[in-house]
């Protein structure tokens, strides 16, 4: 597929990423996950549900088939992809919802 140069730096990224995340997650914060299971599933249905449907929007409005539409759909599904970001703010602004 790419190159090596490449795909380390893609490993790499997505090791910083996630580590970086990782730092940021606290006892507490696990805490007030498991005293409101409803935002923990509110988040994965958002990550696992919500952005594919986003991805899939333009990937059929732009006419796109085979291994770059399902890539581009795999992408916006996988953990640690472009959304992973978002988990601790889509977390928060549930807890606050609720």
């Amino acid at each position: 597929m790419g190159s090596a140069p490449i795909t380390l730096g893609l490993v790499l990224l997505l090791v910083a990423t996630m580590l970086t995340l990782g730092t940021a997650l606290t006892a507490e914060g696990f805490a007030v996950l498991l005293r409101r299971p409803r935002a923990l599933v509110a988040a994965a249905a958002v990550n696992v549900v919500v952005v594919p449907a986003v991805a899939v929007a333009p990937v059929n409005g732009l006419g796109l088939d085979g291994p770059l539409a399902y890539r581009i759909v795999l992408a916006a599904a996988a953990p640690g992809g472009g959304t992973a970001h978002c988990w601790p703010t889509t977390l928060t602004a549930i807890c606050l919802w609720e």
